[in-house]
């Protein structure tokens, strides 16, 4: 089952929009009026309506590549893209070189997608080691993939299994996020032993929310990794993040930054390093969404001081 109605809005594709307009009535249910990127990743803003409501959801695409011992790094010149507003809508479930545009138009998660080329998943553990429960996820209709039997929920949402261009046989879902420092390890295709990876916990996502007629009120909201593709032969890892929150009241501007590793984190001067602390400390305290609009995306949110700017 997808997150919201086929009929979703396109409402923002690239960084870069023109100045926010005069602001709308608070009555008013509108997307954010500008969307900012202050990273070099690409992302997608969409609309989407469904059994919860009418809500903002923000995506953004993170590339990794990694070496033989599992060393991690980020992606300079190849970033895997997202959809734009020309993207084809008659080739939804197509894997094309930004994977598949379902899983981009499906407007909220509640778990991590996974999907995997040229290995077989041994586990994925917590920072503290803790295993992560991996569902297998079984063919559906259209070329889509969701959890079936007696694993399911009342509710399951569906995937198309590509990794990139290429489309696999074979597709998970974890119960609850993936979250940055988690371990991932898998056995590479004709190898005896195993490849460890760690998601690095830094640079990792997040959105500022600021609201219109509220000059004194914001949001931070981590992005939460929806989608997990895994490429052992290219040595790629591509994390989809999303961030999701209402529509009233009404955001004037939503800002992705990324939290900063600490060797850039050591070079601040110290007031700018303590908000980086802060923001993290921040949002590694906001509880995990089990529907739609996230609870950190609440204006009315106890933000320190040392957070605003």
């Amino acid at each position: 089952m997808r997150a919201a109605a086929p009929g979703l809005a396109l409402a923002a594709a690239l960084a870069g929009c023109a100045a926010p307009p005069a602001p709308v009535p608070q009555d008013e249910a509108r997307p954010p009026h500008r969307i900012v990127n202050n990273t070099p990743l690409p992302h997608v803003t969409l609309t989407g309506i469904d059994k919860f409501g009418e809500y903002t959801s923000l995506l953004l695409k993170m590339t990794w590549v990694f070496d033989e011992h599992g060393r991690m790094r980020l992606e300079e010149s190849a970033q895997e893209p997202t959809i734009g507003q020309h993207t084809p809508t008659d080739q939804e479930t197509a894997c094309l070189p930004h994977g598949a545009a379902f899983n981009q138009r499906t407007t909220w998660f509640p778990d991590t997608g996974l999907f995997l080329s040229g290995a077989r998943w041994v586990g994925i553990a917590a920072a503290g080691s803790q295993p992560r429960p991996l569902v297998a996820l079984s063919e559906g209709d259209g070329g889509t993939m969701s959890v079936a039997g007696p694993q399911a929920r009342e509710i399951e949402y569906g995937y198309v299994p590509c990794v990139g261009e290429r489309r696999v046989r074979e597709g998970h879902r974890t119960v609850g996020y993936v979250a940055p420092g988690d371990w991932l390890e898998v056995q590479p295709a004709g190898a005896k032993g195993t490849l460890r990876l760690q998601i690095p916990p830094d640079p990792m996502p997040y959105v500022t929310l600021r609201f219109a007629g509220r000059p004194t009120q914001q949001a931070l909201v981590p992005g939460r990794i929806v989608l997990l593709t895994l490429d052992v032969a290219r040595r790629r890892l591509v994390l989809q993040y999303q961030a999701t929150a209402a529509l009233r009241p009404q955001v004037a501007q939503a800002t992705w930054d990324v939290t900063l590793p600490r060797q850039i984190l050591a070079r601040l001067e110290e007031k700018d390093a303590r908000r980086q602390r802060a923001v993290k400390e921040y949002l590694a305290a906001c509880i995990a969404p089990n529907k739609p609009m996230d609870p950190c995306a609440n204006p009315h949110g106890a933000v320190a001081e040392a957070l605003r700017d």
